[in-house]
């Protein structure tokens, strides 16, 4: 099992300070349209204000002592882990981990399949991020009996 915290970038920490304090208004019209290409300065305008508005969130589920937890699943080399790695960019680490759980353990494969997830689910104030595979959905769940080689095989055809 692992479990990272992510570390913030220091590279523009003055610029992200003062851009928290700041209302960053709404995004630029056509934002997040999968049709059209962006520039490479839009895009980067549009990903900090973006960061700006998840370390506005962080500060306020740590101030009601809320917690978050984001599951994030797909293909493995699909850009999850690129994608995580922005969302967290600018948050705090000591709130903010990330878990990609790897294969199963004897021990885990003999347990029930939730609780291998149980011990890096949120307390209060923390933002917890699941970096789930499918291939923990392909493989894990057969292997641990949760459906059958035919209903896998189903599942496969079905992408």
């Amino acid at each position: 099992m692992s479990k990272k915290k992510h570390k913030h970038r220091d590279d523009k920490p003055e610029a992200m300070a003062a851009a928290v304090g700041a209302d960053s208004g709404p995004p630029a019209s056509g934002a997040g349209s999968a049709t059209a290409p962006i520039s490479r300065e839009d895009y980067e305008a549009q990903l900090h204000m973006l960061q700006v508005e998840l370390v506005k969130l962080q500060r306020h589920f740590i101030g009601c002592g809320d917690k978050i937890l984001v599951l994030v699943e797909g293909r493995d080399a699909a850009g999850k882990g690129g994608g995580i790695k922005r969302v967290v960019e600018y948050l705090s680490p000591r709130e903010t981990l990330v878990v990609a759980l790897g294969k199963p353990s004897d021990r885990e494969r003999c347990g029930w399949y939730f609780q291998r997830y149980v011990a890096h689910l949120p307390v209060a104030e923390e933002f917890v991020l699941f970096n789930r595979s499918w291939y923990n959905r392909a493989g894990v769940e057969h292997l641990m009996g949760f459906c059958s080689k035919d209903e896998q095989t189903a599942k496969r055809l079905a992408r």
